[in-house]
């Protein structure tokens, strides 16, 4: 079977995201692939309106003092790769 690639463009404001994937050729399924790219462009607009929305959220919230709590240490489970974990805690304004 050929492969074709494919590219999605998603768009949101000055934001933009590209995804090039390969399809098959085969024509039973040309419904799916057109349902996936439907379904892989519906979800970069979203990711791209989201990542739009914590943008505003953290520009708001370095205005006001906060505290960031970290650590590193091992990660749960089977893994044996250590991570950092970080907590911010938002001061209270004194009034």
């Amino acid at each position: 079977m050929m492969k074709a690639a494919r590219s999605i463009r998603a768009k949101h404001g000055e934001q933009f995201a590209l995804v090039v994937y390969s399809e098959t050729a085969n024509p039973k399924l040309a419904n799916h692939q057109s349902a996936f790219a439907r379904t892989l462009e519906s979800a970069l607009t979203r990711q791209l309106k989201l990542a739009a929305k914590l943008s505003e959220f953290t520009k708001e919230a370095r205005v006001k003092p906060f505290t960031i709590y970290t650590c590193w240490r091992r990660a749960l489970g089977r893994s044996a790769l250590w991570r950092y974990y970080a907590i911010v805690i938002k001061q209270k304004e004194k009034t």
